[in-house]
């Protein structure tokens, strides 16, 4: 049950036992409660004759009051009035010795006969004063008091029903408000706020349920964000974890491919320096032809040696920029010259969009870039393939592309700038060391170009964007 039908049941009961009570007590109590009412008017209008004296007018009192008035000699008292009222001769006697004495009797009056209610009391120490009134009148009195008493009472039953109704639900109101938003509370919802509309104890009660609800709602928030904070953490950490682990893995690859493109060249110079120390060329010539490759394989491991050495400037940042305005239209002709006997010795289709422009960078490093870029290009092109060179302006920066004919997957094109990463599994000299897009990567980065390389239909595209005034 709700408090609501609680606080009216409670409250009607209330009303319905004062209702009873008040039935009860107009019942049992409202008669004798009258009558002596009665009496006590019935001595104040004795004390009134007696201090009055004959200048009142019993008549007229009579007929105001509604009362019977009577002076009797105490030596000629009448039997019959005695009888009537049930009074003994030396009652009324013993009145005339003590003044200011009196009682009540009930008698049936002798003329109308009908019961009535007599006070005798001393007028003087010869005269016995009797005042009666009718019990029937009095009676009538009561019946009609007592039945507009009941109407009242039911009248008032019903509007306190009504008005307990009424403010029950204005009461409850704010309570059931409260109950609402403690369940909303309950559910983490902090949307609803209580308004006060009383200063009392469910005002109070309502104030206390929205600082708990901030309060609760600020404990969430902080925690929720120190939960964001730990979970960024959490993530930071295992990012870094994972960074360790895969520069560790980056590590161990490193020298083993390292390892790997040294290995190749010492076995090489080491059998052919045996050969030559224990006389198996046979004459000139021959001793020459070892030497010469023996010459190759140095220069091989000095390239490789230079290559690892120029990366490892860099990542610690003590290879130095030369940073000057360059032509870049002109630094790509002079690369694809150099390249141009390779070129047409794989019957390479060459195309090239040049527009003037110029960028600022340093020369050698940019120089760098595009050779080894146009090499990787002609190294891995198809036979009589195509490469596509473009240099185009791109609001105020220049963009360089250059397209060539090859097979490769989606999953290895961010592979490309991994060091020792090549196309080409076999590892041949003429595959390079691995170590030319990583190059260009780190080179590009310090300059603060953008680049990438995107797979395209029948080919690949490596480009880069740099203005002229980049870093």
């Amino acid at each position: 049950m709700s408090i609501k039908n609680k606080l009216f049941f409670l409250l009607s009961l209330i009303m319905l036992i004062i209702t009873l009570s008040m039935y009860l007590f107009s019942e049992l109590h409202f008669e004798k409660y009258y009558f002596n009412v009665k009496k006590d008017k019935l001595l104040e209008l004795a004390e009134y004759i007696k201090t009055a004296g004959y200048d009142i007018d019993v008549g007229k009192l009579e007929e105001e009051t509604g009362v019977r008035i009577d002076l009797l000699p105490f030596d000629f008292l009448e039997p019959e009035l005695l009888r009537d009222s049930g009074t003994r001769e030396e009652e009324v006697l013993e009145l005339s010795e003590n003044p200011g004495t009196y009682f009540y009797k009930r008698s049936i009056d002798r003329f109308f006969r009908v019961e009535t209610l007599l006070l005798y009391t001393a007028y003087d120490s010869k005269r016995l004063l009797v005042v009666g009134v009718p019990t029937t009148f009095m009676r009538e009195q009561m019946d009609i008091i007592t039945a507009y008493h009941m109407k009242i009472i039911f009248i008032a039953f019903i509007l306190g029903i009504i008005l307990v109704k009424v403010f029950s639900g204005r009461i409850t109101k704010p309570l059931i408000e409260i109950q609402n938003l403690a369940h909303r509370v309950a559910r983490f919802d902090f949307s609803k706020r209580f308004i006060k509309k009383s200063n009392d104890e469910i005002g109070d009660l309502g104030e206390s349920i929205n600082m708990m609800s901030d309060s609760l709602e600020s404990n969430i928030l902080e925690i929720n964000s120190a939960k964001e904070k730990l979970l960024e953490a959490n993530k930071i950490l295992l990012k870094d974890i994972e960074r360790e682990k895969a520069i560790d893995q980056m590590r161990k690859e490193f020298i083993s491919n390292v390892s790997h493109e040294l290995k190749t060249p010492i076995a090489v110079i080491s059998n052919y320096t045996e050969g030559l120390r224990d006389g198996i060329a046979p004459d000139e010539k021959t001793r020459n032809f070892y030497l010469e490759i023996i010459q190759d394989e140095v220069l091989e491991m000095d390239k490789l040696v230079k290559s690892l050495l120029f990366l490892s400037k860099m990542e610690q940042g003590y290879e130095n920029f030369a940073m000057e305005d360059l032509d870049l239209k002109e630094i790509i002709e002079k690369e694809i010259s150099i390249n141009k006997l390779l070129m047409d010795k794989k019957s390479v289709i060459l195309k090239s969009e040049l527009e003037q422009g110029h960028i600022l960078g340093d020369y050698d490093k940019i120089s760098m870039v595009i050779r080894n870029l146009l090499s990787n290009a002609v190294k891995y092109v198809k036979d009589h393939g195509s490469i596509h060179i473009k240099l185009k302006k791109i609001n105020k920066n220049l963009r360089f592309e250059i397209f060539n004919d090859c097979e490769i997957g989606e999953e290895e094109l961010e592979k490309l700038w991994i060091p020792f990463f090549r196309l080409d599994k076999s590892r041949t000299r003429d595959s390079g060391t691995g170590l030319g897009l990583t190059i260009v990567k780190k080179i590009l980065s310090n300059h603060g170009y953008k680049f990438g390389v995107e797979k395209v239909e029948k080919g690949l595209v490596f480009w880069f964007e740099g203005g002229e005034e980049q870093i």
